[in-house]
């Protein structure tokens, strides 16, 4: 009797099922398309450059170029040592970063920029740049008047009282002539940080930078091979070898260069340090003294490799 009842009927419909879950894309494509069409509206404008609200004041170049308070040279102090002494030096006679061609040497060196260097030439190429690149302009870091204080402190601080052939008491009249006149500013775009592109002497600069930084490593590299070649001992060899190319490894070339004891000792007997030798710190100081003149030696062997 059971064998003759009928089946329950289907409740199942693929077509049905089909349909409904076509329709659920098609509202998913359809919310996906204006959500993204309201986004790329909303930030069509991120990142463009907004107009300046205000002005920037006016600039009164005469009066900037004719104090030279000890408040302006001492202003211009601060800004030469932040700005400009890792190319120049403290002093402004120096070289510390090994820039080739080397900068200028304000203590003997001449001027060669167009205007000359009186205090607004030497403003245009705080502002300009000069040499191609390889000495930058500040124009987009350092306002007129801090510019002009770097200006003063230059040529009476480190200029005339050692260089006084090359320092002039003012501009020439031509260059005067050429001194943008006090007028109210124009209002002009403001370019968030971020934004604003990178001027081409910086990136010669950068290019200078990194060239230096190659020669730098070879030469320690060339001196590592003829340290190498020398007797100075297998253990010392070795913990000099996988010193090879490392920026530790330029110092302490740079210190066997100079023939700096003090700095050469304190590179490779401090235990905290990344110049550390093992091998150096346990020899008595006969022997520690003949394998620095042997590192001397050979640095004078690669002094004028480039």
């Amino acid at each position: 009797m059971d064998a003759h009842l009928q089946d329950p009927p289907e409740r199942s419909h693929p077509l049905l099922w089909t349909a409904g879950l076509l329709v659920i894309i098609a509202i998913l494509i359809g919310w996906f398309t204006r959500w993204y069409a309201t986004g790329a509206a909303h930030g069509r404008h991120e990142g463009l450059i907004e107009l300046a609200k205000k002005a920037e004041p006016p600039v009164d170049h005469l009066k900037l170029i004719e104090d030279r308070s000890e408040g302006v040279i001492d202003r211009g102090a601060i800004l030469f040592a932040k700005n400009c002494a890792s190319c120049h030096g403290a002093q402004g006679n120096a070289n510390p970063t090994n820039l080739n061609p080397p900068p200028r040497n304000f203590h003997v060196d001449a001027f060669k920029n167009p205007k000359g260097a009186g205090v607004y030439g030497i403003y245009t190429v705080l502002t300009e740049g000069f040499a191609g690149g390889r000495m930058p302009g500040f124009s987009a870091s350092m306002p007129p008047a801090d510019r002009y204080a770097v200006a003063h402190f230059l040529r009476e601080r480190l200029v005339k009282p050692n260089n006084p052939a090359n320092y002039l008491d003012k501009d020439s009249d031509e260059t005067l002539a050429s001194v943008p006149k006090m007028t109210d500013a124009v209002a002009g775009p403001v370019i968030h940080p971020k934004s604003r592109p990178i001027p081409p002497e910086v990136w010669a600069l950068m290019r200078a930078e990194s060239d230096n930084a190659g020669r730098a490593v070879a030469n320690a590299d060339a001196w590592l091979d003829r340290v190498l070649a020398a007797n100075i001992g297998r253990a010392v060899a070795a913990d000099l070898r996988r010193l090879r190319g490392s920026g530790t490894l330029i110092r302490l070339h740079q210190a066997a260069s100079a023939k700096d004891d003090e700095g050469f000792r304190a590179l490779t007997l401090d235990a905290n340090g990344t110049g550390f030798l093992p091998s150096l710190a346990t020899l008595p100081e006969s022997a520690l003294k003949n394998v620095f003149a042997k590192l001397s030696t050979a640095a004078a062997g690669t002094a004028g490799v480039h």
